[in-house]
């Protein structure tokens, strides 16, 4: 057998059997590595088949803890300033208008003469206050009373009672109130406010001479009860 072996045993068989034995080998080592390393080595064709569908969304995941706070960003830029408006032009002038009719001529005022002295303007009303308080033992209480501009005679005074001087005109040649007092031509009305303690009676206070008459009046306050306190306030009013 190994003689009829020998017999067919060439340098062409010897060379088939051992690329056969070659081939053999080399396909068992390739089935244990990979000769393919990148999809460009596969046709495109090939690779759309091994792509599977898309598969379900996942369940969302916990969040996440919370970032820092991140830095500052820059300060932008300042943007651009707005044109200016022109300022309008002035118009003109407009025509002067009519002279009005002359205003009515006032009361004449007070005539004075080189030593600082005024007289009150004939037909005007002057007016001004009065008040005492009495703590001592007087039978009467003088309260004076001072004219700004003088008159050109001496008045006749008139009292009007706290009780006549809510009542505009309760007493003749009185036609004001102690809150507005008025008084007639060549009157002076003397409105009390209040009073107390002081005695009733239709030409209360009396007149006292003491000063020129033309120029004011001293009023003598009579008390009724000289142990206790007295007081009265008021108003008054001259007329030329």
């Amino acid at each position: 057998m190994l003689t009829a072996l020998r017999k067919r045993l060439t340098y062409t068989n010897l060379a088939l059997t051992l690329a056969l034995v070659f081939a053999m080998t080399g396909g068992a080592y390739a089935a244990n590595k990979y000769l393919i390393t990148s999809t460009k080595q596969i046709s495109p064709k090939v690779l759309a088949s091994l792509k599977g569908a898309k598969g379900k969304n996942g369940a969302t995941g916990a969040p996440g803890a919370s970032g820092g706070q991140g830095a500052q960003g820059p300060q932008g830029a300042t943007g651009a300033k707005g044109a200016d408006g022109k300022e309008g032009l002035q118009g003109k002038e407009g025509p002067q208008g009519k002279e009005g009719p002359a205003g009515e001529e006032g009361p004449p005022g007070p005539s004075c003469n080189g030593s600082g002295e005024c007289l009150l303007p004939e037909g005007a009303t002057e007016t001004g206050t009065w008040i005492f308080y009495e703590q001592q033992e007087l039978t009467a209480q003088p309260v004076s009373i001072s004219f700004p501009l003088r008159l050109t005679s001496e008045p006749t005074r008139v009292w009007v009672s706290p009780a006549e001087s809510e009542t505009p005109g309760a007493v003749s040649g009185c036609p004001g109130t102690a809150a507005d007092p008025k008084a007639e031509a060549g009157m002076l009305c003397v409105y009390a406010a209040k009073a107390f303690n002081i005695e009733e009676s239709e030409t209360a206070p009396s007149t006292g001479q003491t000063v020129d008459p033309t120029s004011g009046m001293i009023l003598n306050f009579p008390i009724a009860n000289f142990q206790e306190f007295a007081s009265a306030r008021g108003t008054w009013a001259v007329k030329r």
